[in-house]
């Protein structure tokens, strides 16, 4: 057995189990004692809490699937063997039910395959653990869906930004779509940022496959490697690699922000993605001026105050925002 057969029968045992203690902590009758060994089982394998939730989910989906003809056949199968298990009283035929929904979860999801939405709030950060070992860390003000099937793993980056650790799955690329663009991988880690009309993909392990479409409708893709970037409109004509922003993913998944010689526009415009109340620049002839430093997502008055004392500039706060003028 190859070392993807291995895994696929390894997930779908564990599928089994989970449908199996789904059952049984319906049951009225469990002791604190299967409570328990649910508790260690579920918190062993970061995969047992998610094949859980998974089939616990499928379960609340049954009022929608009642009439589909293979899951009708299966609870009749399970009521005939129910009179012969009159021990097991009700919660057998929901044994018997939920662990046939959740084994057949990939054959079902392979004929009706319905995204998962996930998102995060101004400020808010949040690491999804994926059914197939890979990870999402999504940063503000983001939104990402995900759909996986038993030959394609597919997300979509609706708005914000995420960093991507992908599981090894050759028979399985795990590909982002984000605006016109997409990223497609086997095993590597990157960043997507979809950002005032602009994608930006940096990778910093592996290498990715990058596609897109100019608005000519010209398509356009180029290999991309560890510590090289991209950063594209839908207005240009070309793909340009660059050396990836390694310091800025680094700080942001820290929940700080790096500005290395930024201009204080562009500096700002960063600095609201994380806050409600936003900061203003009053006059032009700030917005050119150059700002480095790192600083943390969640201190607004430390940032405000190193304005005020590296560009010399004044700084009014109101209720509903922060104005930054010249002194």
């Amino acid at each position: 057995m190859n070392t993807h057969s291995s895994e696929q029968h390894s997930n779908r045992s564990i599928r089994a189990q989970a449908a199996d203690w789904l059952a049984q902590m319906q049951n009225p009758d469990a002791t604190p004692d299967t409570q328990d060994a649910f508790e260690q089982w579920r918190n062993a394998d970061i995969r047992h809490a998610l094949a859980f939730e998974q089939c616990r989910s499928l379960w609340l989906m049954t009022q929608e699937l009642k009439n589909d003809a293979d899951i009708q056949r299966e609870l009749d199968s399970a009521r005939a063997r129910k009179k012969s298990r009159a021990h097991n009283s009700g919660w057998y035929l929901f044994a018997a039910a939920a662990t046939f929904l959740v084994i057949s979860i990939g054959v079902f999801f392979q004929l009706s395959p319905k995204p998962i939405e996930y998102s995060t709030g101004i400020a808010e950060q949040r690491l999804i653990q994926l059914e197939d070992g890979s990870s999402a860390l999504l940063n503000t003000d983001s939104v990402l869906q995900v759909r996986f099937t038993s030959n394609k793993r597919e997300l979509l980056l609706k708005k914000g930004e995420a960093y991507f650790t992908v599981a090894k799955d050759k028979q399985r690329p795990f590909e982002v779509t984000a605006a016109k663009s997409s990223v497609r991988a086997v095993g590597t880690e990157f960043n997507v940022a979809l950002l005032n009309h602009k994608l930006t993909l940096d990778v910093t392990e592996g290498i990715v496959e990058f596609k897109t479409k100019t608005t000519a409708d010209e398509l356009l893709t180029s290999k991309v490697k560890q510590g090289e970037a991209i950063n594209f409109n839908a207005d240009d004509s070309k793909l340009l690699i660059q050396p990836a922003n390694t310091a800025r993913i680094s700080a942001w998944k820290a929940r700080k922000i790096y500005f290395s010689a930024d201009t204080l526009e562009s500096a700002i415009t960063e600095y609201n993605r994380y806050t409600r109340k936003k900061i203003v620049i009053l006059h032009d002839e700030l917005k050119h001026q150059k700002i480095s430093g790192v600083f943390n997502i969640d201190d607004v008055d430390a940032f405000i105050f190193s304005l005020e004392q590296l560009l010399d500039v004044r700084v009014e706060r109101h209720r509903d925002n922060i104005l930054v003028m010249r002194k």
